[in-house]
């Protein structure tokens, strides 16, 4: 009875050796979760520019990788307010003010138009066939009628972006520092915008659901934030899931979207350019 007992012992003890508990490692992925949360990553130019807001086509592929190799996967921005995204490091790459750089068309040597191999959307697409696992997720925040500075491609140019799976995003008829606005100047600029996609696009305007804010700034009057939420302008109501500010006190991570800090209608971003990217991996680690 004894050797049985001494040999029932060590069957329990390999056991727990090859099949740890269960709680455990499930409190190791909702740790790692929480660290990470939804990196959201906010561009400018994306050319040889050397002021803050610009990053090289080279660098720019450089930090695609490097975000890759840490493990992180591109995601809608729309997918995580909503919810719709399991994966554990999430990245969003965002785009302000509908630079060429952005989305460029040039001719080839046939003189056919082609995407430019070192705009935003040409190298993004081009990584993705690299690492399709990557995926080809990103949101442009648009200036209607600044729209990516070829007005001739205005038009295709946001519907190729809906048809790859990319996100457009509303960033304001007119690009003004809302700190001190009044409710009905977001009504202004948010719904004449939406009018004008509407214009392009027709009812895939319907799909741009999330705002950001000029300069990144949060408007001081409480009404006035309230009011981004839902624009009300020429007899329409447009509705919106979610607004994007950046800078200050909102440059930072965006916490994961489960956790008591996430706030849809406050998302925080990071600024990336040339020079800061190391400190901006880091807080990715």
């Amino acid at each position: 009875m004894k050797l049985y007992h001494k040999l029932t012992t060590l069957a329990l003890a390999s056991l727990l050796v090859f099949f740890p508990a269960k709680s455990v490692s499930q409190e190791k992925a909702k740790e790692i979760k929480q660290k990470h949360g939804a990196a959201i990553l906010m561009y400018h130019s994306i050319d040889y520019g050397a002021g803050g807001m610009n990053v090289s086509p080279e660098n720019f592929r450089k930090q695609l990788d490097e975000i890759h190799k840490l493990g992180y996967k591109t995601a809608r921005l729309e997918d995580i307010i909503k919810s719709k995204v399991s994966d554990e490091k999430k990245v969003v790459l965002r785009f302000d003010d509908s630079r060429e750089s952005q989305f460029k068309y040039i001719k080839d040597k046939n003189g056919k138009n082609i995407i430019d191999p070192k705009c935003a959307v040409g190298i993004i697409l081009d990584f993705y066939k690299q690492h399709p696992d990557f995926g080809k997720s990103a949101i442009f925040f648009v200036i209607p009628h600044v729209e990516f500075k070829q007005p001739e491609y205005s038009i295709h140019k946001l519907e190729f972006l809906l048809q790859q799976g990319m996100e457009i995003g509303n960033h304001g008829y007119y690009h003004y520092d809302w700190t001190k606005a009044k409710p009905e100047e977001i009504d202004k600029t948010y719904g004449k915008a939406m009018q004008r996609f509407e214009k392009l696009i027709g009812k895939d305007a319907g799909r741009i659901q999330i705002i950001a804010a000029p300069f990144g700034v949060v408007p001081r009057s409480e009404e006035t934030k309230k009011e981004m939420n839902i624009i009300q302008w020429n007899g329409k109501k447009y509705r919106f899931i979610g607004i994007a500010y950046a800078y200050g006190s909102n440059n930072k991570v965006c916490p994961e979207r489960n956790s008591k800090e996430f706030n849809q209608y406050a998302l925080p971003c990071l600024e990336v350019n040339n020079t800061n990217f190391d400190s901006v991996l880091k807080k990715l680690e």
